[in-house]
This record gives structure tokens, C-alpha cells and sequence, in this order.
């Protein structure tokens, strides 16, 4: 009885301790949703509102870009075609900048575009 609880102890300790995984499947298929996140990053700018403003230019374009065009600037792996249909960026996108200083001494600024994207992925197990 003792070895019974014990392994009934262990087994829920594995069970609560294993990673999530950032897929769902979807009820009825052989697909499951995969979600991601990327960080792009922009060419240096002398001020921080312009490293913002080409963040957003950059968002924007994301925002309004085919699956394809994702696929490519995100580099997601897609083989399927309704895999790559279903490429799409969440709403939880945004942009910080990053200060830093080259190695004249002078400061230079990033846009950083941080996306959370999804798409179908084909489970064949």
C-alpha cells in the first residue's frame, strides 16, 4: 500500500512539472495549434521616436502582410498548404526600443517588434 501511494505521489509530481506546451488541438482533426513569438529587430536610428516610429512601420506591415510573406519574415516552418493559410499574427503584438552605444561612443537606438504569431501544425502520430 505504501508503494502504491508512493507512486501515485510520484506520478502526480511529473504529471504537474512537465513543460506546457504552446499547442491545442483542434477537436475532430489531425491539427493542432501551434503558437509562437519572434523579436525583429530595426537598423539603428540617431532618436528613440524615430526607432518607435520604424517599430510601428515594421508592426504595421506585419499586421497587413499574406501568410506567405509571414512565413518568410518570421521564419516558420509551413508545409502544408492549409498550415500556411492558417498563419496568422495574435493581437498581443508590440514595440519597445533599445538604447545602446556604438563603439564611437555614440548613442543609437532599435526598434524592437516583438509578434506572437499561430498557425495549424499537421500531427501524424
Amino acid at each position: 500500500m505504501k508503494t502504491v501511494k508512493s507512486l501515485l505521489v510520484a506520478a502526480s509530481l511529473v504529471v504537474l512539472s512537465l513543460p506546457v506546451t504552446a499547442s491545442s488541438l483542434v477537436p475532430g482533426s489531425k491539427y493542432s495549434v501551434e503558437t509562437n513569438s519572434r523579436t525583429l529587430v530595426s537598423q539603428e536610428s540617431n532618436n528613440k521616436e524615430d526607432a518607435y516610429a520604424t517599430g510601428k512601420k515594421m508592426l504595421d506591415e506585419l499586421k497587413h502582410s499574406q501568410p506567405s510573406e509571414l512565413r518568410s519574415v518570421l521564419n516558420v516552418s509551413t508545409f502544408r498548404p492549409k498550415e500556411l493559410a492558417s498563419l496568422q499574427l495574435k493581437d498581443n503584438s508590440y514595440v519597445t526600443v533599445e538604447e545602446s552605444m556604438n563603439t564611437d561612443g555614440n548613442i543609437e537606438y532599435r526598434a524592437l517588434v516583438n509578434v506572437q504569431y499561430q498557425h495549424l501544425r499537421y500531427d501524424n502520430n
